[in-house]
């Protein structure tokens, strides 16, 4: 398993505003033939106390568990406040395909100004772009076999967006006073790499990565097959 980090000017988002989503995206690797599996992704945030209380530290890793033990302690902390379900996209996709699970959101900001000068007079238009942030869960099952484990390569990545959002104060040139404010959104991208070979009672826990207060986000991953009516029915 593998994390890295960095802390970088946020990139305009260049797809249709959207609140989350969750979709398949690529085909490669497809196998004629290949079973279909059943992948659903939990994106929770977690008191840093339960946390410590059920991993027994505060570090980045992998951990694979029982599911129905798992889900009666997510359960228990929904209720009482020290878990917050975020989202939980399911997706079926073939063996060997890439499926994307998401939880996104776009932040509108003020990239620049258009200056335009009448007479004696300039007027500033704000030009408006969106920086994204979020989770993208990628998930490609390799292997399927005859007791229904499942093998997943899995990538996971972390946008948050540092706030209050970077701000510059900028003079206009050619001006001795005239001054527009810009918003230089800065995003603390995290990525995290994991294989594993979950059993249909089992549920991975990925953990180490923190949103922009700096509290604990975790992606719980479970693959299954389908069963053949699903997957006619998704068809």
């Amino acid at each position: 398993m593998t994390y890295r980090a960095e802390l970088a000017p946020a990139s305009a988002a260049d797809r249709t505003p959207a609140e989350a989503n969750a979709g398949a995206a690529g085909h490669a690797g497809r196998v004629a033939g290949a079973p279909s599996v059943r992948l659903r992704a939990r994106f929770v945030r977690v008191d840093p106390a339960l946390e410590l209380e059920l991993f027994g530290s505060h570090g980045v890793e992998g951990r694979v568990l029982e599911r129905a033990e798992f889900d009666a302690t997510c359960q228990e902390g929904v209720e009482s406040g020290t878990i917050v379900l975020l989202s939980e996209p399911t997706l079926r996709v073939e063996a060997g395909v890439r499926a994307s699970l998401a939880l996104r959101k776009e932040t509108a900001f003020v990239r620049a100004f258009e200056i335009t000068r009448n007479a004696d007079s300039l007027v500033g238009d704000p030009q408006i772009s969106v920086a994204e942030e979020g989770l993208v869960l990628d998930g490609t099952p390799r292997l399927v076999t005859a007791d229904g484990t499942v093998e997943l390569d899995l990538a996971l990545e972390a946008n948050y967006l540092a706030r209050p959002l970077h701000q510059l104060d900028a003079l206009i040139p050619g001006t001795q006073s005239a001054v527009v404010v810009l918003q230089l959104p800065l995003a603390f991208a995290q990525r995290l790499s994991a294989k594993a070979a979950l059993a249909p009672s089992e549920v991975l826990v990925l953990r180490g990565i923190v949103d922009a207060e700096g509290r604990s986000i975790l992606a719980c991953v479970e693959g299954e097959v389908a069963a053949p009516e699903a997957a006619a029915l998704d068809r």
